[in-house]
């Protein structure tokens, strides 16, 4: 008897659910505790919104001003001290009380602001602020028009946070060429009443090590933070000020997130300065731990809390209530707060409706080792004269395997099951990682009847520093390679049809999915490209400050290595792009020009490969 397959879509997520959702940006606590504040990103504005955790009841605080910090990717847009709201809009700041009508200007600059921070006394406010070349981190009082500069020398600026005594400050700094996931460094600073007399001061910590998110305990005796100088993010907590070191947690988990943001925050001091809870990430799953600084250990919290498998943000209010924002493959972003118990109340909702976690929907983290090809040979229309593919060993590679959805067998049960088509989804950065938060685009591929592998190739962030330096200056080869192993795996595994396998990725992704369907024509059935990177050169002509060296560690440096960026541009071997592509691009795109995308389809329209093109008026990337 035939196995038949019967397809079910009545569930299946709709295209207009893709993007109607609202965006959370970040979530933090009022210090007396019984008021929430969130930013939610409407469109194209921010608003800030506050709820009392005694009531239903939600509010808008900002309505004429939109708020976003502009720094960088963005973050850092507000903060909150004491009964004032600290926020970004534009190129001004401002400060508002919630029973406030309209906000108060406490300084106007000339570019672009980010990561207020008030002392706890109020008397003056940090901030990072950034215009043409340069960047500083700056103190300012209110009413005074004269800000005072705390660190100019660094190229970068990063989570400015005060000490309880307002007598001390910490912060992240690095510089050109590193990311700050590759080499950044922790700096404190001494400061007297006025702001003046500063003495800085920092944490020696390895060359090859990045710092993320420091913070000071309510009590003022610690400062924790996050380094990854054994290999792995893991908490370390210092005396202070002596700064000897008291505590480390040591495993093969991430305890930060790339730092792409500003004012992102993993960790957060429980109030009675007994230690910390902190958003703990492993294979793409993120879950809620509590450390205890006494008995120097770290467990998880139990409860509803670990049905939500992305966490961020993470915010303690003075009574031990605990803020993030949450979400699951199930269940879009919510303003969740919990507390030591792990029970759950759901605060705001990104999408309107019950959207209850169901596990099923939770993907299967794999690994797999790739294919060893022996003797190393030079990349075929991609690579020059001596050089290779990079060597694979015994490295595995890691993704995400989501099943099918809406798929009912009926037939001869021994005869099997049939494999599902499949999408292998290849993120951005590329030093970015997929987890298994809420994707509408993986919704949309499962619901409809398509497996989907999130792809966490070489190179990739929350597997530790070693794997993700796996693409260094191998961008273009080993996450093209390791697209066409995790496709041979997953047919191995009679998870998904051999014929029918599909590629999609944004960016980065874009580059990836271009040059996998040029060195692999005739595997993939498909690639659906959005505002794909097709000329390395000019990546780097026209990128902002932030990335202007991103390049230097993922390709190699310039001008020596020019031949390698021209050899790996999808432009340079466009016409050996065989197979059906979709190309989605922004009309204004500054990373992806729209004549790299027109020359893209211009080749496969002389070559008549069917292929599908999409501009969107006024966007930019992304």
């Amino acid at each position: 008897m035939n196995q038949s397959i019967e397809r079910n879509y009545d569930n299946a997520v709709l295209p207009e659910q893709l993007a109607d959702k609202l965006g959370f940006g970040d979530v933090q606590w009022l210090v007396r505790g019984d008021q929430l504040v969130w930013l939610e990103n409407r469109s194209n504005r921010g608003v800030l919104v506050a709820g009392d955790v005694t009531g239903p009841g939600v509010m808008d605080l900002t309505r004429e001003h939109s708020v976003r910090a502009g720094v960088g990717y963005g973050g850092g847009d507000f903060s909150c001290s004491g009964g004032f709201v600290y926020f970004v809009s534009g190129q001004e700041l401002f400060s508002q009380t919630i029973g406030q009508t309209s906000p108060s200007l406490v300084y106007s600059s000339k570019g672009d602001i980010a990561s207020p921070a008030s002392s706890p006394s109020g008397s003056m406010l940090v901030y990072l602020e950034s215009w043409e070349e340069r960047e500083r981190l700056a103190l300012i009082a209110p009413n005074e028009d004269d800000p005072l500069d705390v660190n100019t020398s660094s190229d970068f600026n990063m989570q400015p946070v005060w000490h309880p005594s307002g007598e001390y400050l910490a912060w992240v700094t690095w510089d050109h060429p590193f990311m700050p996931w590759e080499q950044s460094c922790l700096r404190l600073a001494s400061i007297s009443c006025k702001g003046s007399g500063m003495e800085f001061f920092s944490l020696e910590e390895d060359i090859d090590s990045s710092i993320f998110q420091p913070s000071f305990s309510p009590c003022g005796r610690y400062l924790a933070y996050v380094s990854d100088r054994n290999g792995w993010a893991n908490l370390r907590i210092h005396r202070f000020p002596s700064l000897e070191l008291l505590a480390e947690v040591t495993e093969e988990a991430e305890h930060s997130v790339p730092a792409w943001l500003q004012g992102m925050r993993t960790t957060a001091w429980k109030p009675d300065s007994s230690g910390l809870y902190l958003i703990r990430n492993s294979r793409g799953f993120a879950s809620l731990a509590s450390y205890d600084l006494k008995r120097g250990s770290l467990s998880l919290i139990r409860g509803r809390i670990e049905l939500f498998t992305s966490l961020s943000q993470i915010s303690v209010s003075a009574g031990g209530r605990i803020a993030l924002i949450g979400s699951c493959p199930s269940v879009p972003p919510q303003i969740l707060i919990t507390d030591s118990s792990g029970e759950v109340e759901v605060k705001r909702k990104s999408l309107p409706g019950k959207f209850p976690p169901d596990p099923q929907k939770n993907p299967v983290a794999l690994s797999w080792k790739p294919s060893i090809m022996e003797p190393a040979y030079p990349e075929p229309g991609i690579a020059g004269p001596g050089e290779i593919t990079v060597s694979r060993g015994m490295t595995e590679c890691h993704g995400l395997f989501y099943e099918a959805e809406g798929i009912h067998e009926t037939g001869d049960e021994e005869s099997g099951s049939s494999p599902s088509p499949a999408v292998v989804m290849i993120h951005g950065g590329p030093t970015s990682c997929y987890s298994s938060e809420y994707d509408p685009a993986v919704r949309f591929y499962a619901s409809r009847g398509y497996a989907v592998l999130a792809l966490n190739y070489r190179g990739s962030t929350g597997y530790g520093r070693a794997y993700r330096s796996l693409l260094n200056e191998k961008w273009g080869v080993t996450d093209v390679e390791d697209v066409k192993d995790a496709a041979d795996f997953l047919i191995s595994k009679g998870l998904v049809d051999k014929g029918r396998i599909f590629l999609d990725g944004g960016s980065a992704g874009g580059f990836t999915l271009l040059l996998a369907l040029i060195r692999f024509p005739g595997f993939f059935r498909g690639g659906i490209c959005r505002y794909g990177v097709a000329d390395l050169l000019m990546l780097t002509r026209d990128t902002h400050r932030f990335e202007s060296h991103y390049l230097d560690g993922l390709v190699g440096k310039l001008p020596e290595c020019e031949d390698r960026y021209v050899r790996r541009s999808p432009l340079s071997n466009v016409d050996g792009l065989s197979d059906p592509v979709a190309v989605f691009q922004g009309a204004d795109d500054k990373v992806v020009p729209l004549n790299q995308a027109e020359a893209i389809v211009k080749s496969l329209e002389k070559r008549k490969i069917p292929y599908f093109f999409k501009v969107f008026a006024g966007e930019g990337h992304g």
